[in-house]
């Protein structure tokens, strides 16, 4: 057992994962920390409610007018 008791993780693709870390140590030297990239969108950031004050259900049909709010066979 060496000094260090870190865990060595298996990668399939060493070349790609080298060529990825590369190339984002150069996009992060050439912008230094001017334009930090936006935090990774979720869900919850698409379904925020824009309206605090007034209830909803959230998600509204696309065309109202052609859901039926009664059978169409009659008895």
């Amino acid at each position: 057992s060496t000094g260090s008791e870190e865990e060595l993780l298996f990668d399939p693709e060493p070349e790609r994962t080298l060529k990825r870390q590369k190339k984002a140590a150069k996009l992060r030297a050439a912008m230094g920390d001017k334009n930090p990239p936006p935090p990774r969108r979720t869900m919850g950031d698409y379904c925020k409610r824009s309206d605090t004050e007034q209830i909803s259900l959230g998600f509204r049909p696309a065309n109202f007018s052609r859901i039926q709010t009664s059978s169409p066979y009659q008895l």
